[in-house]
């Protein structure tokens, strides 16, 4: 086993920079109903949205609109709209509530309208693209 502590820091510094997400009842409810996922595949699922999903800042036209639009649905502030797969991931601000406490809150999910499918698949790939660039 290694014992080395840099390691055993290391590795904890990891498990503290990864965003934790709260589920809501809500939001696990329409993850299992449109997603078929257990709540621990909901919670991993959106971690992964909440770190590497499409967020208003990285869209335009009807896309950006169609967020925008979501967004002022949700009046709480710090709403997060963030598009991840084929999906729109609705989390509430994210909270600081200390050492241990979730750094977001999922809301709950829905699909990504038809008409704009296309242009999420374009994002994705252009994100894809410029990641495997720096890597």
């Amino acid at each position: 086993m290694n014992t080395d502590p840099q390691t055993e820091n290391s590795m904890e510094e990891d498990k503290e920079a990864k965003p934790e997400i709260a589920v809501t009842d809500h939001a696990y409810m329409r993850i299992k109903q449109r997603m078929g996922l257990s709540r621990e595949a909901a919670v991993r699922m959106a971690e992964k949205a909440f770190d590497g999903g499409i967020s208003h800042s990285e869209t335009s036209g009807r896309l950006a609109k169609y967020i925008a639009r979501k967004s002022l649905e949700y009046k709480k502030s710090g709403t997060r709209i963030v598009i991840y797969g084929e999906m729109v991931y609705c989390f509430c601000g994210a909270r600081s509530t200390g050492r241990g406490g979730p750094s977001g809150i999922l809301v709950t999910v829905w699909y990504i309208p038809n008409n704009l499918k296309k242009n999420v698949l374009g994002l994705q790939k252009r994100k894809s693209s410029n990641l495997n660039r720096i890597s």
